[in-house]
């Protein structure tokens, strides 16, 4: 809880729950414009979905609970980077990025991700990596249906991941 300078503040004994659920999926689509060698670059578009939902609950000497859901449909455009270090090997890595400001919304999402892959076979890849991803949704006002949101949410993630990739 952020107090504000000259805020009553929170009594003793004043019990305080929040809760912040966000899942998140993304649809994409790259076009490899350069492929060379053992480099591959692609230019990207493509959009997140990510419904949210917030709340906070304050029970005591007095209580009060108020929540927020939005689902926050966020286009990005990136580029990918591919490059074969050996047959078997590879070096994957790529950025998302976008801004969009419309009537009483704000959004921003930023991704950063890099990866070192293995091709047992033809179109079977075991990778390690390490993702970050920023999404910051932002909204005055409750004028849209079906949007409860009045606020700021900001949400960031950096993290190592390990995957397993089939391609055709």
């Amino acid at each position: 809880v952020h107090l504000m300078p000259g805020s009553p503040g929170i009594d003793a004994g004043t019990n305080v729950d929040a809760f912040f659920d966000i899942d998140l999926y993304q649809l994409v689509y790259s076009y490899s414009f350069m492929q060379y060698y053992r480099l591959d670059l692609a230019g990207l578009v493509g959009v997140y979905v990510a419904p949210i939902d917030v709340g906070l609950a304050v029970s005591g000497l007095a209580d009060a609970q108020g929540s927020a859901d939005l689902i926050a449909p966020l286009p990005v455009l990136g580029l990918r980077m591919d490059v074969a270090l050996t047959p078997r090997w590879f070096f994957r890595s790529g950025a998302q990025a976008f801004y969009l400001e419309y009537e009483n919304f704000t959004g921003s999402i930023l991704k950063v991700d890099a990866a070192v892959e293995y091709n047992p076979w033809e179109h079977v890849g075991i990778g390690l990596g390490f993702d970050t991803l920023k999404i910051s949704v932002e909204a005055e006002g409750e004028d849209w249906p079906g949007v409860d949101l009045n606020g700021k949410v900001d949400f960031n993630y950096a993290g190592m991941q390990v995957y397993l990739r089939f391609s055709y």
